[in-house]
């Protein structure tokens, strides 16, 4: 795979862009030495939840919403001449609960990366509040 980062257990205020290639796996422990988010049962665990809220509050129109996660473009880099696709997987994910236009994931121009066992909560705008919102030929691949 391409660049892997690990985040612990925890509530992280954070503005997350995904860069080609780069994955995000949350659900380890305080050590790193286990990841538990296969199951909802283990993401719900407050032992092994790891929680992101949106810190972006961007224009809050539709191509610039408050947001949490952020990618641009290609989410695929090619690593030792293969295609890899970044990943977002094992976090409890909280949408923004102000601004006209809010997304949880928000993904323009191509951005395809895969979310797998997540759960996402979206916000409260009050426009308009998208869980996933994707703009220009994205295609995410979702596993729960």
């Amino acid at each position: 795979p391409g660049d892997i980062i690990a985040v612990s257990v925890g509530t992280y205020n954070e503005n997350i862009v995904i860069k080609p290639g780069v994955s995000i796996f949350g659900g380890y422990s305080i050590d790193f030495r286990e990841s538990k988010y296969q199951t909802a049962a283990e993401r719900i665990n407050p032992v092994y939840q790891t929680i992101l809220e949106g810190s972006y509050t961007g224009t809050n129109t539709s191509d610039d919403p408050t947001r949490v996660i952020y990618a641009d473009g290609s989410t695929t880099a090619t690593v030792r001449k293969s295609q890899v696709n970044s990943i977002i997987q094992g976090f409890t994910i909280n949408g923004k609960t102000s601004g006209d236009y809010t997304a949880v994931l928000f993904f323009k121009d191509g951005a395809s990366p895969q979310i797998q066992y997540n759960t996402i909560n979206g916000g409260t705008g009050t426009t308009i509040s998208y869980g996933i919102s994707n703009v220009n030929s994205c295609s995410p691949t979702i596993k729960k």
